[in-house]
């Protein structure tokens, strides 16, 4: 198992976790990972606090490290969810600190978009909703 942050706090897993903890800012530096190196990228709730300039970026570092029939899993905010969040976060239902870091809250036809571009194929490419439509996930095969 491995695990990429930009501000991994080592301390807080112990060697009982048995995961490699590798801290990378994946907005700006590649993974060091090889190519066609994982199975399955997961990505939960990170998405959304990546800037729309550097997704690309980011979503063509995914397909490089991810084998052939590979897959990406994601989850995001739904877009329309914004409004809420913002909300929720104010009366202390969900953390402001969070929802005021979010950088994007893209459209699932923006999110393909993106992820064709970092060369997904569209039929290879599926979205849906959970948690009462107020996210969105997305499984991307290689």
């Amino acid at each position: 198992k491995y695990g990429v942050d930009s501000l991994i706090h080592k301390k807080n897993f112990s060697s009982t976790h048995n995961i490699s903890l590798q801290t990378v800012d994946i907005e700006k530096e590649n993974l060091s990972y090889k190519d066609n190196y994982f199975d399955v990228v997961v990505m939960l709730a990170v998405f959304e606090h990546i800037s729309n300039e550097n997704l690309g970026h980011v979503m063509s570092e995914v397909k490089r490290v991810l084998k052939k029939d590979g897959r990406f899993i994601m989850t995001t905010p739904a877009s329309w969810s914004a409004p809420l969040l913002w909300i929720l976060s104010r009366v202390g239902f969900v953390s402001k600190t969070e929802i005021n870091d979010h950088k994007n809250f893209n459209s699932p036809d923006k999110i393909i978009k993106i992820l064709q571009a970092a060369g997904f194929l569209p039929h290879k490419i599926k979205k849906g909703y959970f948690e009462f439509y107020l996210n969105t996930y997305f499984v991307a095969e290689k």
